[in-house]
């Protein structure tokens, strides 16, 4: 159950491939334009009882995905539906009004519960900044700072590249190397990020991390 562009159709692509290599058969597909999953929620969750589903791959965002929950929830299905998102943070399960029915899991590249010192110290900024009643520091909020200081660093060195006073022969060593996302990101304050999955899983408000994986191509 998906929103309608890009990366809900790559992602359905390649869940095929996984459930077939699992013995599992794919009964539904639906795919929503953004922001109209309260128009079509009746009609898929009386799909999803007709085709006496057992797990569903969520890859709704934003106000679909919580609308979609909140239909699942209403209808009874939550409790018996296993359910994984792709897309699901910590802002977005409170939108939900949280989850108990350990049904509910999510897989991103971090979440508000893991404890490590990257985490912890970005964190800590993000009070200081904003006080204990700031939003919580989700993945797409780390994933956008991260964003943000990448683009500085290279543009940091572009304009190190291009600086006159530097002798030639540092200024072709630069532009041999090239701005890199590695090397760029040494002059960011968090360091890169590290390349890694985890799957957590709805516990009440909170999302708990229950594996880790390293992501592919590192």
């Amino acid at each position: 159950m998906g929103n309608d562009y890009i990366w809900p159709r790559a992602v359905h692509r390649a869940a095929r491939d996984a459930a077939a290599g699992c013995h599992a058969q794919v009964v539904l597909e639906h795919r929503v334009p953004l922001g109209q999953v309260d128009r079509a929620l009746g009609r898929l969750v009386e799909e999803l009882r007709a085709h006496r589903v057992q797990a569903v791959l969520v890859s709704l965002i934003g106000r679909d995905l919580v609308a979609f929950n909140r239909g699942l929830r209403h209808s009874g299905l939550d409790r018996r539906l296993v359910r994984l998102s792709g897309a699901l943070e910590e802002n977005g399960l409170l939108a939900c009004g949280g989850d108990d029915t350990g049904a509910l899991y999510s897989c991103m590249d971090s979440f508000a519960s893991l404890a490590d010192d990257r985490a912890l110290a970005l964190t800590e900024r993000h009070r200081a900044l904003l006080g204990p009643t700031a939003p919580v520091l989700d993945s797409y909020a780390r994933g956008l700072y991260d964003g943000v200081h990448l683009v500085a660093a290279l543009a940091a060195r572009r304009a190190l590249r291009a600086d006159a006073a530097l002798p030639a022969a540092v200024r072709r060593l630069l532009a041999a190397r090239g701005p890199g996302p590695r090397e760029a990101w040494r002059a960011a304050p968090q360091g890169p990020p590290r390349p890694a999955l985890h799957l957590a899983r709805a516990d009440g408000p909170d999302l708990r991390v229950v594996a880790s994986f390293r992501a592919r191509g590192h």
